[in-house]
């Protein structure tokens, strides 16, 4: 018994390392012994799923299922492995089958919000991640109310325990910018975070992100990566889009270019210019600090959701059916840039169709000349590529343009100016190169449309 638990432990070990092969010949070696341990079975689903064999997984995954009943947690993992495959109805099923169990468990809900959005379903995507993000990230400042125990997934924790200098910075400024602008009782909060920032360690680069120690910890737990507070708003029953913008001539364009690269100005009507712009300053959702760049994310599935957006991705479809009709919006975020610096790197994302649109004011630009805006290259990343190497690493992708040598479109920044292209084609952010102070951040919204179907 106790070599068999150390090989489980050893094939955590090498799972967590993603040395698979090695893994793999442990794996082989302790299920003879045990055939029917739920711990080695879900060991070899966690190893398909690596390999991205999911319906391997699933097999492996079902049979810890029976042999260990009524774990919601399995469930879960089932249910998310059923939803990669495109099989919604198992997916919902088992979804349904835990309802009650898992009414206090962030990732259920996590997951039902996906399940909705991989359907089509926006609405009650974002019901249910609000209902994750109420479980995950409330806080005393803001006004929903859980009483139960949460359950997080472990590597969740990670979100309240790392973070970067530069990140914390932010934070300390929106604060400051709260207390004048809305008046927000959170003065002790804003002395916490200033000793934390004031205790940095001046040999650690801005943007790295460390863990956070007790003390520090302590100072800021209740508040830090929390949501203290959501920019108010009124519905309007107007569409989010400038009336004034001939839509049809653009999509007509889209089609008819060699490259499907349309730049639209005047995207939004003011009135949703506006309401955008004070939600990304007002609202406490920037949970995400990326240490290549220093800039900040926030996420569709984690707070960025408000109705505006969603108001968007609808209009659009009636304005450019030929292009929206049918799809579906899978993914959605925005990006929160330093005042200098590279933003972000060469990448592709996996969708058919990225829609790019910037909300800062032109006159936070250090000069109204620069450009800051995005390089499009109008060659697509290959078919057979896998999503790490086209959007986790930018070193394949060098090499990809030097061989290819594509043509490079550049769109210079400007307030207002969207940019519809197919998400296949490589891209980057131009050097950012905007004034310092809080209201100056260059601020973009990405949103995607249709998965990219790819053979592997």
């Amino acid at each position: 018994m106790e070599n068999i638990n150390n090989n489980i432990n050893s094939v955590l070990k090498l799972l967590e390392a993603n040395n698979l092969d090695k893994a793999k010949l442990l794996l082989d070696i302790i299920i003879e012994q045990q055939p029917e341990n739920p711990l080695i079975l879900f060991l070899f689903s966690q190893f398909y799923l690596k390999k991205k064999k999911y319906k391997k997984s699933i097999h492996f995954l079902e049979r810890v299922n029976i042999a260990a009943p009524n774990k919601p947690n399995t469930k879960i993992a089932l249910a998310n492995l059923y939803l990669k495959i495109s099989n919604y109805s198992k997916c919902y099923s088992i979804l349904c089958e835990i309802e009650e169990l898992a009414k206090n468990i962030v990732a259920f809900f996590q997951l039902k919000g996906n399940y909705y959005k991989a359907i089509g379903d926006i609405d009650n995507s974002i019901i249910n991640y609000e209902k994750a993000l109420k479980l995950l990230r409330n806080s005393r400042f803001w006004g929903n109310k859980y009483s139960g125990k949460t359950i997080i997934d472990p590597i969740q924790y990670n979100t309240f325990r790392y973070a970067s200098k530069s990140k914390l910075e932010h934070d300390l400024n929106q604060i400051d910018y709260l207390i004048k602008t809305v008046n927000l009782p959170i003065h002790k909060e804003q002395k916490n975070l200033r000793e934390v920032i004031n205790s940095w360690s001046k040999s650690v680069d801005d943007d790295k992100l460390i863990y956070l120690d007790e003390k520090n910890y302590n100072l800021i737990k209740n508040f830090y990566n929390r949501v203290m507070y959501i920019s108010q708003y009124t519905k309007t029953n107007h569409s989010a889009l400038n009336e004034k913008t001939n839509f049809s001539n653009l999509e007509t364009k889209y089609f008819e270019s060699d490259q499907p690269i349309v730049v639209i100005d005047n995207f939004l009507c003011e009135e949703t210019l506006q309401l955008l712009w004070k939600y990304c300053l007002e609202s406490t959702i920037w949970f995400d600090s990326k240490e290549n760049g220093g800039y900040l994310g926030a996420y569709m599935t984690d707070a960025f959701h408000h109705p505006a957006l969603i108001q968007i991705a609808k209009d659009l479809r009636q304005k450019m059916p030929k292009i929206f009709d049918k799809k579906k919006l899978c993914q959605m975020w925005a990006l929160k840039y330093k005042s200098g610096g590279k933003g972000t790197r060469l990448h592709a994302d996996d969708a058919l169709v990225n829609l790019n649109f910037w909300i800062t004011p032109d006159e936070s630009k250090q000069n109204l000349d620069n450009n800051s805006g995005i390089e499009i290259y109008d060659k697509p990343v290959p078919d057979d590529w896998r999503f790490e190497e086209y959007n986790q690493s930018d070193l394949k992708i060098k090499e990809h343009l030097i061989k290819t040598k594509p043509e490079k479109i550049e769109i210079p920044y400007k307030q207002n100016r969207a940019v519809l292209f197919d998400s296949k084609f490589i891209h980057k952010s131009q050097s950012i190169n905007f004034k310092k102070g809080y209201t100056n951040q260059r601020i973009n919204i990405t949103m995607l449309f249709d998965k990219q179907i790819r053979n592997f």
